[in-house]
């Protein structure tokens, strides 16, 4: 009986403790801001300082942004998601003409036309969390119909193919990557048949392959890489 008394004192004490520790203030995230802060400051204060003559200005731009992307985020959480369900079809074809406009009217940096204003607007940053948005909607609308392959794989396949095209277009073959990763695991986990995703896991990636060593750059950054090792 003593036993069984200390017993349920240690769990009733390591309860309480947990307690306690829950209902501290989360600083985890404001921890990662501030590092990420400072790492963006003592990497480009140089840079900053001899083309704009000011040591903290990409630092101050940083902040303008964590400031608008707390703003969405705090909107985002508070929002019913049933409404990002409804205009999920609307926001993709607004990333789409996005894309597709930065190919013609976007400003070339660094070999690649990717964004507008001076870089401040990558669409393909946006099409990123719009397709993710848009696949969630997607996935859950087709139910036990994902196992057949011209209502699951095929269409997916034409939506993947058109998006990571005008990315690839850029280029930007890093974001087009990340794009089909995240599109294979939400595949995954929708319980699409394995068999449909591991043909289009190497299809797609054969493609991206093929992509990636036609053009020099890359080319040479895949053989820089290869040769590392």
């Amino acid at each position: 009986m003593a036993q069984l008394a200390q017993a349920r004192s240690r769990q009733s004490r390591f309860k309480t403790a947990k307690a306690r520790l829950a209902a501290l203030p989360r600083l985890d995230y404001p921890l990662l801001v501030a590092v990420g802060l400072m790492l963006i400051y003592s990497g480009s204060y140089d840079v900053a300082f001899q083309e704009y003559d000011n040591a903290g200005y990409f630092l101050q731009r940083q902040v303008v942004f964590v400031a608008v992307g707390l703003a969405v985020a705090l909107i985002m959480a508070r929002s019913n998601y049933l409404t990002w369900r409804r205009i999920s079809v609307p926001l993709m074809g607004a990333a789409v003409l996005a894309l597709a406009l930065v190919l013609v009217a976007g400003e070339e940096r660094f070999g690649a036309k990717r964004s507008f204003m001076g870089g401040s607007i990558q669409p393909s940053e946006f099409a990123k969390l719009i397709l993710v948005l848009y696949f969630a909607d997607w996935l859950s609308s087709k139910g036990q119909r994902l196992h057949d392959v011209s209502y699951g794989l095929m269409p997916f396949a034409v939506i993947i193919g058109t998006i990571t095209g005008l990315i690839v277009a850029e280029p930007d073959y890093g974001t087009a990557m990340l794009i089909l990763f995240t599109a294979l695991a939400m595949l995954f986990m929708a319980g699409i048949d394995l068999k449909q995703l591991i043909v289009g896991g190497l299809v797609g990636g054969a493609t991206m392959l093929a992509l990636m060593l036609t053009t020099p750059h890359t080319l040479e950054r895949l053989i820089s890489f290869v040769m590392g090792w």
